[in-house]
């Protein structure tokens, strides 16, 4: 389920020469609109049932497949922030997820390929509710790549394909060393874009 509409269509581009994309709308009370998106497969998908963990094993074996697998983490379950810090730009890569076993994979993992995440840290507690309704039923924790020449060096090894996040990917990569005051405007616009696409496609 979804309310943004990026996501939505990297649901259908991954998907759809494999099965029929279903997609429909759900309401859940105190908690408005979204989008619920399916499709059946056959056997040959079932590697996609491991556990997170597992496939935090399976895909740490070789740089290209860990990249692949941490951009998928960071397609559905992460973020790119681009803030300020100090008047400089300061560039952050970060996954959430309430598996904190697998987050601390991720933190193993990256150190075996030069990235430096930490954490985990908790993010939203057991039981928190958010200003959109969600309740969230485990702690939610984070792992995070602070450190912003290191986490402009993973985005040009992460082969993102939210559209969104591609967005945030290139702009993270193109700021250099420009102070805050110049990107500031850039980062808000994009901000707004995407809120905008939400309030349509939950609208709609």
């Amino acid at each position: 389920t979804t309310t943004h509409p990026e996501f939505a269509a990297l649901f259908h581009q991954l998907f759809t020469k494999y099965g029929h994309v279903y997609e429909y709308p759900m309401h859940e009370e105190g908690k408005g609109y979204k989008w619920k998106l399916a499709v059946r497969l056959d056997n040959s998908f079932q590697f996609l049932l491991a556990s997170p963990s597992d496939a935090a094993e399976q895909f740490s074996a070789a740089r290209l497949l860990y990249a692949s697998w941490l951009a998928g983490l960071v397609d559905s379950d992460g973020n790119i922030h681009i803030n300020d810090y100090s008047g400089r730009v300061r560039v952050r890569v970060v996954v959430a997820n309430s598996d904190t076993t697998l987050l601390r994979r991720i933190i193993s993992h990256g150190l075996k390929f030069g990235y430096h995440f930490d954490g985990p840290y908790l993010l939203k507690p057991k039981g928190t509710v958010t200003p959109y309704g969600i309740r969230y039923a485990k702690d939610l924790c984070c792992v995070s790549l602070q450190r912003t020449q290191e986490a402009r060096r993973l985005l040009t090894e992460l082969p993102i394909r939210h559209k969104e996040k591609e967005e945030k990917k290139a702009l993270a990569l193109s700021v250099g060393i420009k102070p805050w005051k110049e990107i500031n405007p850039k980062v808000s616009e994009l901000k707004q874009k995407i809120k905008e696409g939400v309030l349509r496609f939950t609208k709609q």
